[in-house]
């Protein structure tokens, strides 16, 4: 009989975990997005019967990914995988390019797993943003909606300040989400909006920056 590929008992898989969580915090993520990539690290070794990753390939990645129907979900649980191989494993995957979600702003917070965390001063930046959103009352999934493209927004300009930019680099934004991400133009105003909340929200003297 082949031999069966071992498999990570509860205390290897604890060990497992505790060196994800090490790369996660040596990388300044936050403790949310921590909770979020162990979440899906696990889920990813019970649906292969506690197969070790070390003895599993892009394929069998791939079949973890394609059993998650909700395309936002699939995205993040990705991400966690990807950071697995490539940050603990020290194996990097050749998968095939991500399809976009069809609706990233239902992402539940708690399972969200942000790849790119930003500095301290643009985080209270996005924190002012969700408190001008909730004292004019947008509903939760909006509040979300709207946070995501301010970081976005922020990310596509190397997380340059808001306040360090203008009319151009909204415009160059918008035209990027138009031709590289084939956004249509008759949508694009509803992206706009969280720039103003942005705009809208108070800054910090000692990280905001005139714009003048």
């Amino acid at each position: 009989m082949p031999s069966q590929p071992p498999k990570l008992l509860d205390q290897a898989c604890t060990e497992l975990c505790r060196s994800v969580r090490d790369a996660l915090r040596a990388r300044h993520y936050p403790a949310r997005a921590e909770e979020a990539a162990v979440a899906w690290i696990k889920r990813f070794i019970l649906f292969h019967d506690k197969r070790h990753p070390d003895t599993l390939t892009a394929p069998d990645v791939l079949a973890f990914l394609n059993s998650i129907p909700d395309t936002s979900e699939r995205g993040q649980a990705r991400l966690a995988v990807l950071f697995l191989y490539r940050q603990v494993l020290d194996r990097p995957l050749d998968l095939p390019p991500a399809a976009p979600p069809s609706a990233p702003h239902l992402s539940h917070p708690l399972i969200r797993f942000d790849p790119l965390p930003l500095p301290p001063d643009l985080a209270a930046l996005l924190d002012q943003a969700r408190e001008a959103l909730r004292v004019k009352h947008y509903a939760y999934r909006t509040e979300q909606a709207y946070l995501d493209w301010i970081k976005r927004y922020i990310l596509f300009h190397n997380k340059r300040h808001p306040n360090q930019m203008g009319a151009p680099e909204v415009e160059a934004f918008l035209t990027h989400l138009a031709v590289n991400e084939h956004v249509a133009a008759s949508t694009q105003n509803p992206r706009t909006e969280p720039v103003e909340v942005r705009r809208s929200a108070p800054c910090s003297s000692s990280t905001a920056k005139s714009s003048r």
